[in-house]
């Protein structure tokens, strides 16, 4: 990845994707939380705990959807 300072000539052009939908890097069933979200995040999304057995440590995230790839709340 390269790094580099935006101007305005250069990146005239540039925008943000503001495209919520699958393919866009939205498709995930799972998502990394940390503890001080929990309180927000608690009424809208189930938390759970997952194991990293290789590296031995726990994780906590926020089930988005059932399936693999599938994010309920982009389609709801």
């Amino acid at each position: 990845m390269k790094h580099e300072v935006l101007n305005n000539v250069d990146h005239a052009n540039l925008m943000i994707n503001s495209q919520f939908k699958p393919g866009c890097g939205f498709d995930f069933n799972l998502t990394s939380v940390f503890p001080v979200e929990y309180i927000r995040l608690q009424s809208h999304y189930p938390i759970f705990f997952t194991h990293d057995k290789k590296n031995n440590f726990y994780q906590s995230v926020a089930m988005l959807g059932f399936e693999e790839n599938e994010n309920l709340f982009l389609e709801s």
